[in-house]
């Protein structure tokens, strides 16, 4: 009775492996595993996916001379290259659509005259890797539009276009001046509602809006444009406002208004307070110490002034 138990055993666990082989797909010779061609993101970190595609940041200083920048291909077989294998690249730019579609953002197809891409790179015999490098025209963005390069490999000379990586979609800022991890510290008065008062110090991406403006991101509780308070001691913002800061060639604040608009659809603007030193009071702009000052209000409704803000922002390095 126990060897036939056995045996019974044995087939069912034969029967299970059998399957678990067959859903997995698994190789059980390294050296018969397929040649693959893809993408390499091992130097990024994704910041999000949707629609079958995964999305890459990055950000880059407004320069007139242009921003060179590099991404990889990477040959994936059970040894280096055999030969030369030509990868050709184009955009895709149905693999945003499928994005947006997933997530539901906004982003655009970035113009063929805001950067340059190589139409081939070649993965040489023997090695598993080629540089792709491209240059992007910074200043020639428009930064009210959000930009996505939707990279793809349209062909390789040899070996299988990979199914997860043969795609990339790259989120592409241009960065001005001001734009970095800043510190505020200061007041706050909230006219309404005085269980609500300062989150202060606290680190924001200042995250640039134009050649000369950036707006406060809050990259840890909430992940969007926000200013951060606190309610009855509680972690909490302001929802639907965050200050955008424009600035003129000598420093100066020339404007405070709200990025989610004049009024947002909750009512609420934003106001310099002209009795403020609102200006760059030490430092250079992208240097770490950096200090700028600056008074302003959130109104709602209308011109009614709810809060005030007096604050003091230093400048501690670059955003990823």
């Amino acid at each position: 009775m126990k060897k036939y138990i056995s045996l019974a055993i044995l087939s069912v666990s034969l029967l299970g492996l059998s399957s678990c082989l067959k859903n997995k797909n698994l190789v059980l010779d390294p050296d018969k595993s397929p040649s693959v061609v893809e993408f390499s993101t091992i130097t990024d970190n994704p910041s999000g996916s949707g629609g079958g595609y995964t999305l890459y940041a990055r950000a880059f200083d407004i320069d007139p001379a242009g921003v060179p920048s590099q991404f990889a291909v990477n040959y994936s077989g059970p040894s280096n290259a055999p030969s030369d294998i030509t990868v050709n690249l184009d955009v895709d730019p149905a693999a945003i659509d499928a994005y947006n579609d997933a997530n539901g953002t906004s982003y655009s197809l970035m113009p063929a005259s805001v950067y340059t891409l190589p139409s081939s790179v070649t993965i040489k015999s023997g090695e598993r890797k080629a540089v792709i490098d491209v240059t992007f025209k910074t200043a020639n963005f428009d930064l009210n539009e959000s930009y996505i390069l939707p990279l793809r490999i349209a062909s390789v000379s040899s070996g299988n276009i990979s199914s997860n990586y043969g795609t990339i979609l790259v989120a592409v800022n241009a960065k001005n001046k001001y734009d970095g991890i800043w510190t505020s510290t200061g007041t706050m008065v909230d006219n309404t509602t005085a269980s609500l008062t300062g989150f202060y110090p606290y680190d924001y991406q200042m995250i640039t809006q134009s050649a000369t403006a950036i707006a406060a991101f809050d990259p840890v509780y909430f992940g969007t444009y926000i200013h951060m308070i606190k309610s009855g001691g509680n972690v909490s913002g302001y929802g639907s406002f965050s200050p955008v800061f424009t600035f003129d060639d000598s420093g100066k604040i020339t404007s405070v208004v709200n990025i989610y608009g004049q009024p947002a659809g909750n009512g609420r603007s934003a106001a310099i307070d002209p009795t403020g030193e609102n200006k760059i009071t030490s430092g250079t702009p992208g240097t770490p110490g950096c200090v700028f000052k600056v008074k302003y209000f959130l109104l709602q409704p209308g011109t009614t002034i709810r809060t005030t803000f007096n604050e003091t922002w230093t400048y501690q390095g670059p955003r990823d």
